[in-house]
């Protein structure tokens, strides 16, 4: 009998202490199963917080500030990247513009 009731006891210990882990960790849960539906593992999301990590440390800053920093510096590399198309085609624009001119200015 006291065999039986000291098994029972581990084996409720052992029933809490995942019920702990598990409640330490339920608030991932939904960040998780978000990552999963868009199709990025574990190990990529990794590459990310250690970008962050990177930030972090070169920065001197904590590590919410530099995923912050390193989110804004996303957006600006790609409004950067918007800008540099919208010259391109403004300097295409400006060449058939010269084009014309030079055809309309050609003595025929």
């Amino acid at each position: 009998m006291v065999d039986l009731l000291s098994r029972m006891l581990v084996i409720i210990t052992a029933a809490e202490a995942r019920e702990n882990r598990l409640r330490s960790v339920e608030d991932l849960i939904p960040s998780s199963k978000h990552l999963k539906d868009i199709g990025i593992s574990f190990d990529q999301a990794l590459v990310w917080v250690n970008c962050i990590k990177e930030v972090a440390q070169k920065e001197r800053i904590d590590e919410r500030t530099a995923a912050w920093k390193l989110a804004d510096m996303l957006r600006s590399f790609k409004d950067l990247c918007g800008l540099e198309k919208a010259i391109q085609q403004t300097t295409q624009q400006l060449a058939m513009l010269n084009m014309a001119i030079i055809f309309i200015k050609w003595p025929v």
